[in-house]
């Protein structure tokens, strides 16, 4: 693993960091040689994962803040020639291969601040879950010293797992693993909540 973290230029901050990892010996779930059952926890895959992790923020204003990051992870595993692993290598996991994020802070005079921020995902393999994008904005004022109310609003939209960038008509959630699309609208939420006691300072 290799990386870098400072301030290249005023008012910007910046991390980066790259990884390779090299695993063997990673639990499977084997049956015996002559029967289904009963099963064993074995040790028969093997695999390597990399990727890079990159985010950074710019002061636009004293009072504006924009901030990007992005992940990704790229994995390829394999079994041992004698290894009869049922559960499918559901050891490796389940991640998208990348994640992106974008996000604008602004503190408009001593107590009123806004939120956003716009988040990609890619789909899951195995079970298979469709990418999604979401959107969600925060909107705050503080009443006085100790008091804040704020509302929260979100919105999410996934996208075909095998095609363009075209948003459908349909919600699924992380961990529903049904590998359907466009059954329902389009997830939106919105809260609202009154806060007491300490106030952490505007950015």
């Amino acid at each position: 693993e290799a990386g870098y973290r400072g301030a290249p230029l005023p008012r910007t901050t910046l991390s980066v960091s790259l990884f390779y990892n090299v695993y063997d010996d990673l639990r499977t779930t084997e049956p015996p040689p002559d029967a289904p059952v009963p099963l064993h926890v074995g040790n028969g895959m093997n695999g390597r994962t990399w990727g890079v992790e990159a985010w950074g923020s710019y002061d636009v204003t004293s009072w504006w803040r924009l901030s990007a990051g992005v992940a990704t992870l790229h994995k390829e595993f394999d079994l041992d020639p004698d290894s009869r692993d049922i559960s499918n290598m559901q050891a490796a996991g389940n991640d998208p291969n990348y994640q992106f994020m974008l996000r604008s802070q602004m503190a408009i005079g001593d107590r009123f601040t806004v939120d956003l921020r716009l988040r990609a995902v890619d789909a899951l393999p195995n079970p298979p879950v469709s990418a999604y994008v979401e959107a969600d904005a925060n909107l705050a004022y503080r009443i006085t010293d100790n008091v804040e109310l704020s509302v929260t609003g979100g919105w999410r939209r996934l996208v075909p797992l095998l095609g363009t960038v075209v948003f459908l008509p349909g919600c699924l959630e992380d961990s529903d693993p049904s590998p359907s699309v466009g059954t329902g609208p389009c997830e939106i939420v919105f809260e609202g909540q009154l806060e007491g006691g300490t106030i952490p300072e505007p950015i």
